[in-house]
C-alpha cells in the first residue's frame, strides 16, 4: 500500500507544480499522466512471478534447471529472516521483494 500511495503522491505533486507554472488543466494532465506511469512502474515491479515445473524453476527473468533443484521448503517469517541473515549464504541467488516476509 504506500508504494501505491507514493505513486499516487507523485502524480499530484507534479501536477501541482505544473499547475503552479501554467493553467490548472495542464497540471490535471500532468498529474493524470505521472500517476499512471508510476503506477504502471510499481505493478510492474510487483507482478514478478516464480513459476516450478518438471524442467526446473523460473524466478523473474531467472531460469534454474532441475538438475540443480534441491528440496523445497516452506519458510515462516523468523525462518525468512534467518535465510536472508545468520543461515544465509552470500553466493546464492536471491529472488524476492522488502515487503514479502515468507517464502521457500
Amino acid at each position: 500500500l504506500p508504494w501505491w500511495l507514493v505513486a499516487v503522491g507523485a502524480g499530484a505533486f507534479t501536477g501541482w507544480l505544473v499547475r503552479v507554472a501554467t493553467t490548472f488543466e495542464i497540471g490535471l494532465v500532468v498529474a493524470v499522466v505521472t500517476a499512471a506511469a508510476a503506477v504502471t512502474v510499481v505493478a510492474a515491479y510487483g507482478a514478478a512471478t516464480v513459476q516450478a515445473s518438471d524442467e526446473g524453476l523460473r524466478a523473474g527473468r531467472a531460469w534454474l534447471d532441475r538438475a540443480h533443484l534441491g528440496t523445497v521448503e516452506p519458510l515462516d517469517a523468523e525462518g525468512w529472516s534467518r535465510a536472508f541473515g545468520e543461515d544465509g549464504d552470500l553466493r546464492a541467488f536471491t529472488f524476492t521483494r522488502p515487503y514479502i516476509r515468507t517464502g521457500v
